[in-house]
């Protein structure tokens, strides 16, 4: 694949997201990072309703046991050194049916939760999508699938990395942690997960 990170419109969409995006943007994150630190119970439950808000797990098509199986994972979700803690929790999830009665692979979900608990590993979503021009595979079998979804994720997290070490990225943010020095505590990927996102949510051109 041709290197894409050093293309002339992302940097100017990045410039413009540093320029746009608040502080309500990124503010619950560090309060679900804060609730991650703690075991007890009552801190657990309101991780769990707060990150489903957040990620707007209630607008998904998704049932009870879904979400109960997904809100459990995340309590238990370690990722941190495995290769591709991807799959495993993909088929896991796959077995839910969606309202309709179908079945899908919760691609942008898995990501999320994997990206929360390691935040070297980016998220996927709409804006994502929209941003890099990467999908999952919609045909073949789900192993193919899957594979094709990991591979994207790798791709978009090599631009991350390729951008984090651009000094013209440093150049970029550093506005930004003057203005929010919270963003300092954040590893670059989700950094750059933060930009992608303000440039589709704001819909910067």
């Amino acid at each position: 694949m041709t290197s894409i990170c050093n293309h002339s419109l992302h940097w100017k969409l990045l410039s413009q997201a540093v320029a746009t995006i608040r502080p309500t943007d990124f503010k619950e994150y560090f309060e679900l990072k804060r609730l991650n630190q703690k075991a007890d119970p009552a801190s657990r439950r309101e991780l769990q309703s707060r990150f489903a808000n957040y990620y707007r797990l209630h607008i998904g098509g998704l049932t009870d046991a879904f979400k109960r199986r997904y809100l459990e994972l995340l309590l238990t979700c370690k990722p941190r050194g495995r290769r591709d803690p991807y799959t495993p929790l993909l088929l896991e999830l796959y077995k839910f049916p969606r309202r309709k009665g179908d079945r899908a692979l919760q691609v942008s979900f898995v990501s999320k939760l994997v990206a929360f608990h390691d935040e070297s590993r980016p998220l996927y979503d709409v804006h994502v999508k929209n941003f890099f021009g990467f999908s999952p595979p919609s045909i073949g079998s789900i192993e193919f699938r899957i594979a094709g979804f990991v591979a994207n994720l790798q791709n978009i997290k090599s631009q991350y990395e390729a951008w984090s070490a651009n000094p013209r990225f440093a150049k970029i943010t550093q506005p930004l942690f003057k203005k929010n020095p919270a963003l300092k505590n954040c590893h670059p990927t989700r950094l750059c997960d933060f930009l992608v996102w303000t440039v589709g949510a704001y819909d910067l051109k």
